[in-house]
């Protein structure tokens, strides 16, 4: 995962060479904004408009890209779909398949692992789909 100051250094250099100025120059700029202000981008700025559409898209490309291991801490998979599970007590063991469903209480549960429940998921990404008409 990249950290915020990476992708937020990559989107000042991509505005700066937009406004035609040194990166150097927009980042002092933006340094000392930041101080007097507590705002990096000022929220009603045209630049802040751009950082958020940076930001969100650069977190829709990450995920297609970098799959990545959710803890159960942080978030349960949604309901009845396949996803690929593992334990952090036990990283040798080749992930498995599973998927939470609802007991008779209403409760979520693992399907096929009540007693044993891991600690991260990952969704399942798909298999690109190649038209027939390309292999022809």
């Amino acid at each position: 995962m990249i950290d915020l100051n990476k992708k937020r250094e990559a989107f000042e250099r991509f505005h700066a060479k937009k406004c035609n100025c040194s990166y150097e120059s927009l980042k002092r700029q933006l340094d000392r904004q930041e101080a007097l202000t507590g705002h990096r981008y000022l929220p009603t700025s045209p630049r802040h408009e751009a950082w958020l559409i940076w930001d969100a898209a650069w977190n829709d490309a990450s995920a297609q890209v970098l799959p990545t291991w959710i803890s159960m801490d942080d978030e349960w998979p949604p309901t009845d779909i396949m996803v690929l599970i593992c334990w952090a007590d036990a990283p040798d063991v080749t992930p498995e398949q599973d998927y939470m469903t609802i007991d008779e209480d209403l409760n979520s549960v693992w399907a096929n692992y009540h007693n044993d429940a891991p600690s991260h998921w990952m969704h399942f990404h798909s298999v690109p789909n190649v038209s027939g008409a390309a292999n022809e």
